[in-house]
């Protein structure tokens, strides 16, 4: 699959990530989100071992211990990573668009990108 440039806002790849947990909720299961590539004022792109279909909802989700933050978005695509994952990187197989559908509160965090 070949990723076509989309997004129309600045991307800002993260120095570092955050210091909380992220997860991805879909309406069956949750997944851990170990690295989020980048992300921008209408989206985030993250890695995770699992394929997601085109156009799912999801939650994205940040906890820390004084506070939990819940953002809805859709999934916009996902591409198999072009990288082999058997070299010890852990950070998945897959690589996703996610289209933020509240994306202000997500950008509104210290110290995420």
């Amino acid at each position: 699959m070949t990723i076509v440039e989309q997004r129309t806002h600045t991307r800002y790849a993260l120095l570092r990530q955050p210091v909380g947990e992220f997860r991805l909720h879909t309406p069956t299961a949750a997944h851990p989100i170990k690295v989020i590539n980048d992300i921008s004022s209408s989206g985030m792109r993250i890695y995770l071992e699992t394929s997601l279909t085109s156009r799912l909802r999801v939650a994205v989700e940040y906890l820390e211990p004084s506070l939990k933050l819940e953002v809805n978005g859709i999934v916009a695509w996902c591409a198999t990573r072009l990288r082999p994952t058997d070299d010890g990187d852990d950070r998945g197989r897959f690589i996703i668009g996610i289209q933020l559908l509240s994306p202000m509160l997500l950008m509104a965090m210290s110290g995420t990108y």
